[in-house]
């Protein structure tokens, strides 16, 4: 087989593993965009979405009593209610969409754990869950207290950027949880040495932190730390069972 052949079919894999995606993505995204939040509504106007409960227990959950949301513009709240529509299909397809990708690039690792897309969706839910529960009141609580200090009286948050701050800090925070599954793939299926990160461990952790307070959005000491401290535990135990696993290897390939 020649090296196009392998491309192409490479890229008709891909086409079809992308489709399975896109179309569980699309079916998810549907059901939060048409579902109603309750079957005793009046279906042949307007009524009130599904994907509106779990705003409005958002809004409940991380904004006190006292602040109240604004539209900002007029277009506000359709694209509000398109993009968290979007944001809830992924995480609801995320499975599908995990499974996947693993089986897209499972030619490409030699013995690739099957249980290592269980693993990758445990820990992506996982950090969306610390994410939201722990990241985001961190956040607010962040960000209210230096309200009295610069002058302003009325607790009113524009709804584009509150939403769309909880969906990124939620996002991000699961992707980040990623990080030991990557670092598990350079070291098992890569020549990357784990001794090179321990050795210099201050610059790593100081990287990581300039990470954390990059893809934090609006950042602040508490959020950047409340997102590095998890990273590091993370890091360090993923490099750890990465040595182990790249020693073992070095033992049964060389046996005494």
């Amino acid at each position: 087989m020649t090296k196009w052949e392998e491309y192409s079919e490479d890229i008709a894999e891909l086409k079809h593993r992308a489709k399975i995606a896109g179309i569980s993505l699309l079916c998810a995204t549907l059901f939060f965009l048409v579902a109603p939040a309750s079957l005793d509504q009046n279906f042949l106007g307007f009524y009130k979405p599904f994907v509106s409960l779990i705003l409005d227990a958002i809004r409940t959950y991380l904004l006190p009593s006292s602040v109240q949301l604004i539209p900002g513009t007029a277009s506000a709240p359709i694209t509000i209610y398109t993009v968290a529509s979007l944001f809830f299909g992924f995480l609801v397809a995320s499975p599908v969409i995990f499974y996947e990708v693993y089986r897209f690039v499972e030619p490409a690792f030699k013995d690739l754990p099957s249980k290592l897309i269980w693993i990758s969706l445990t820990f992506f839910v996982s950090g969306c869950a610390f994410g939201f529960f722990i990241m985001m009141p961190a956040m607010i609580y962040g960000l209210f207290a230096f309200f009295p200090y610069v002058g302003v009286t009325q607790n009113l948050i524009v709804a584009m950027d509150f939403y769309q701050m909880v969906f990124v800090v939620t996002l991000i925070s699961g992707l980040s949880f990623l990080t030991p599954i990557v670092v598990y793939l350079l070291v098992r299926y890569g020549n990357f040495d784990p001794k090179r990160l321990t050795k210099n461990r201050w610059y790593t952790w100081a990287m990581v932190y300039v990470i954390s307070a990059v893809i934090t959005p609006d950042s602040n000491i508490l959020a950047d730390f409340v997102l590095f401290i998890p990273l590091i535990l993370m890091i360090e135990g993923s490099l750890f069972v990465a040595s182990r696993s790249k020693k073992n290897q070095s033992n049964q390939r060389n046996p005494e």
